[in-house]
């Protein structure tokens, strides 16, 4: 009876302090670094109506300094935005559809993102929230980083080269359970993309 009283109240402390734990869980997120030109799309007038061709030969992705598959989603992305400036009359891209007969500016994209899980220090301070039963899990934040390079190589009509780079990178962090903190590192993917592929974009369509 008595182990069994015991039992009952170890069991209880441990689903107050869970308690405790869980409502002082918080994440945040913040960009450490945005590129010039990445808040918004410049966008031409309408009323200039544009004759320029656009074929983009290839979008190339690297997490880590490995290759990555692109997915339909991310290509409908970049072609999204770059049909967003109102740049070219038409666009094209290179798995689906062909190179135009008339002079046209080809566009190859290149990106490298670098994703650092701090896996080190965010298991030990793991291990720290699940030995002190979830006592410490308001003070002991995980933290998850990210950093992209965004490279648009333009050849033009006239057959000269140029090239537009943007970089930029976030942080996130979060207390146990976590689910906070990979929504914010999800955010910060998402939006230091978005900026460097409006700075590139902005920063081609503004050349002349």
């Amino acid at each position: 009876m008595v182990v069994s009283r015991y039992a009952l109240v170890t069991k209880f402390i441990g689903v107050f302090l869970v308690v405790i734990a869980l409502n002082g869980c918080y994440s945040f997120s913040n960009m450490t670094k945005t590129p010039d030109f990445s808040d918004n799309i410049a966008v031409a007038s309408k009323n200039n109506k544009s004759d320029k061709l656009g074929y983009i030969s290839s979008i190339n992705v690297k997490t880590n300094n490995s290759i990555t598959n692109t997915s339909d989603g991310f290509v409908n992305r970049v072609v999204g935005k770059l049909k967003q400036s109102n740049y070219f009359e038409d666009l094209g891209y290179g798995l689906y559809s062909k190179k135009p007969n008339a002079p046209y500016y080809d566009l190859n994209i290149s990106i490298e993102e670098n994703p650092d899980m701090n896996m080190g220090m965010n298991i030990t301070k793991g291990f720290l929230t699940g030995l002190t039963l979830f006592v410490l899990a308001p003070v002991l934040t995980n933290t998850y980083d990210f950093s992209t390079n965004h490279s648009l190589e333009v050849t033009w009509p006239d057959g000269a080269k140029r090239e537009y780079k943007a970089t930029c990178s976030g942080s996130a962090s979060g207390t146990f359970p976590y689910s906070g903190l990979v929504k914010e590192y999800h955010k910060i993917v998402s939006d230091a993309t978005e900026r460097c592929l409006t700075s590139v974009i902005n920063q081609f369509t503004a050349d002349r």
